[in-house]
């Protein structure tokens, strides 16, 4: 390969999976694309490493042309982060390029100290390893996991239940491998007589799972008692806290009435659930001293006219401390009089008896809701506050807390906007007893963009993982009702002020992944680190051989 046909092709590589690769994942969702478009990581590597010129830094190379496939298709699937935080999405698209770049650095380290009979499978590991630990951390951003590139077809992908999200990304690294190793290895295409039969296993690795998962998701009977449910979207525009298509100067004192007739036209006797989305209710509350707020006394009364409703809704809580704590946080906050309080982004139950159940948002969003690692990126948060994000950020919980109905029992998952892209986050909820999700959420921070779409679209795919109904209620973007197949059942349009009604499934029965999560992800992170250490002993032992042998 002479250079100019190299130089084409490292550009046309990089350039076409980076689209193909976009187009794969919501809203689009053309997704078998993405078994082609991850061949280019594959054909980058190869094509420098194999084709290198004299005296070339090869691994700078492939860091640099592997980046910027992750960079441009980060950027083309994810832009719309820049509409809550200019900074944040930067930073994000930045790094998270950078974070995805380093399983291909370590694949080509292990290709050149140990040949490719090791490479070639240590791809595996490294890659499923690094979406493990990258939902682990506080710089996590598994928004782009290749498995979610099927969220639109859960018909194809029932199997979750047994191996998470994980699972598809295996799949993808699987088939975008085989073919590399066809098309590139192999040159199949550019011989004179080629044997098709390989092809056919390619079509095979594909058909055969999408046709055991489509006759699963037919035959699926929804387990569980049913409750009535009922979600509200009222539409209200983060920016200006007010209803979106209303006027201007339509005062405060409108909005909570108008939120409440539109719940009562839907609400029976029979609702068993009433819920309202993210940080519904306007103003901070502490918790102590909650019952004492006027608005929370007038919600406990409306809730008294329905037999059995549990209002459920997102709000600003707080929480105070005589005392700093020694070890103490640093979302923990003192004021000029010196009092020590915490902030939580939080979900909020209660029934007209008065009980009461909190939950504080646990997966925050890096550099908008929390400053990660705070200690190493304080310099950011002058930056990051100038746009909408840094400083203390909110307060979180260690465990997961389950919500029960007071009367009628089922438990739910209270969980708040990003967590719902975490599957082994809410396998928490559900081994804690939670029946069902309900997911409270404010998508309208990032405007009529792919953001919202993509967001309802993965509560599907933790429908099918934890085999639990899915209760969507947005302060806009989508809001509905996801069976435990990822069957949408009903949903909103994005800026529709609206009120939905569902039969809901509380199911107590424990799916495969959501007794043991990410235990594929686990395994190829151990793996990574033992592979990379015995490579590396491998490398060292050579050069210790080859030193003896010059002597």
């Amino acid at each position: 390969m002479n250079q100019k046909t190299r130089q084409q092709s490292i550009i046309a590589f990089t350039l076409g999976g980076a689209i193909l690769m976009t187009l794969s994942f919501p809203p689009v969702s053309f997704s078998l694309l993405i078994f082609v478009g991850m061949i280019t990581p594959f054909a980058l590597e190869h094509v420098l490493r194999v084709h290198a010129l004299p005296n070339e830094r090869v691994g700078g190379k492939i860091f640099l042309w592997t980046y910027l496939f992750f960079f441009l298709w980060n950027t083309g699937l994810t832009w719309w982060v820049g509409y809550a935080s200019i900074a944040g999405a930067a930073f994000m698209l930045i790094v998270n390029s950078l974070f995805m770049s380093i399983p291909w650095l370590l694949y080509h380290f292990t290709n050149r100290k140990a040949g490719t009979q090791w490479g070639y499978g240590s791809i595996f590991f490294y890659w499923l390893g690094f979406e493990y630990l990258h939902a682990q951390w506080e710089l996590s951003w598994p928004w782009l996991q290749l498995g979610n590139a099927f969220a639109d077809w859960p018909q194809i992908v029932q199997w979750y239940s047994f191996t998470g999200v994980i699972g598809g990304t295996l799949w993808v690294l699987a088939i975008a491998f085989l073919l590399f190793y066809l098309v590139i290895i192999k040159q199949a295409f550019s011989q004179k007589y080629w044997n098709p039969l390989p092809f056919l296993y390619v079509f095979l690795g594909i058909l055969i799972p999408s046709a055991i998962s489509w006759m699963g998701y037919l035959n699926y009977e929804p387990k569980g008692r049913q409750q009535e449910v009922v979600i509200l979207q009222p539409n209200i525009n983060p920016y200006t806290k007010q209803f979106v298509h209303e006027p201007k100067d339509l005062p405060f004192s409108r909005q909570l009435p108008e939120m409440m007739e539109r719940s009562d036209r839907l609400l029976t006797d029979s609702t068993a659930f009433l819920v309202w989305p993210e940080v519904a209710l306007r103003g901070s509350f502490e918790e102590k001293y909650i019952e004492e707020y006027p608005i929370i006394d007038q919600m406990r009364e409306w809730v008294s006219s329905y037999p059995h409703l549990n209002f459920l809704t997102g709000l600003l809580s707080f929480k105070r401390f005589e005392e700093m704590p020694e070890t103490h946080l640093p979302s923990m906050r003192k004021t000029a009089q010196g009092d020590i309080y915490e902030v939580y982004n939080a979900s909020f139950q209660m029934d007209a008896s008065g009980v009461q159940s909190f939950y504080h948002k646990s997966k925050l969003l890096p550099g908008v809701e929390a400053m990660p690692y705070p200690t190493l990126f304080t310099w950011l948060n002058p930056i990051l506050e100038r746009y909408g994000g840094g400083g203390s950020g909110f307060g979180k919980q260690a465990n997961r807390s389950v919500f029960v109905h007071s009367s009628l029992g089922g438990a739910i998952a209270p969980a708040i906007c990003y967590e719902s892209i975490f599957s082994d986050f809410l396998t928490e909820f559900v081994r804690n007893g939670a029946e069902a999700l309900f997911i409270m959420t404010n998508d309208a921070w990032w405007d009529d963009s792919p953001g919202y779409k993509q967001h309802f679209s993965y509560s599907k795919l933790r429908a099918i993982e934890l085999r639990r109904d899915v209760v969507r209620a947005a302060n806009t973007g989508i809001s509905g009702f996801i069976d435990q197949r990822g069957k949408v059942l009903s949903k909103s349009s994005f800026y529709e002020p609206t009120a939905l009604r569902s039969q809901v499934h509380f199911n107590s029965d424990l799916s495969f992944y959501a007794k043991h999560g990410d235990y594929i992800g686990k395994l190829a992170a151990w793996v990574s680190v033992i592979l990379f250490f015995t490579v590396m002993g491998k490398h060292f032992l050579n050069r210790k051989k080859a030193t003896q042998t010059r002597k």
